[in-house]
């Protein structure tokens, strides 16, 4: 018999906590004024994409040119190499 368990993100893994720091870290990087508990409160659930586009709408800070290096972090992070595949 083979068996499959889908974590859909929150049910074995919670990666809320380390995706908020690093897109945070990201978007400030881009030039941002967001903090992480303000990235948390208006955009988890959101797709990444989405954030970036509604951070650069409001803030004039697009993030799309560090999104390799954030998804990198995550990957590389102790968390990322214990817990995902990308």
């Amino acid at each position: 018999m083979t068996g499959f368990i889908f974590d859909c993100d929150g049910v074995l893994v919670d990666s809320e906590p380390l995706s908020v720091a690093e897109l945070g870290r990201t978007l400030r990087e881009a030039g941002a004024g967001i903090t992480d508990a303000q990235v948390f409160a208006r955009m988890i659930g959101r797709p990444v994409a989405e954030i970036v586009a509604i951070v650069a709408a409001e803030e004039g800070a697009d993030a799309t040119s560090l999104l390799p290096a954030y998804r990198a972090r995550l990957r590389n992070s102790p968390a990322g190499r214990e817990n995902y595949e990308f």
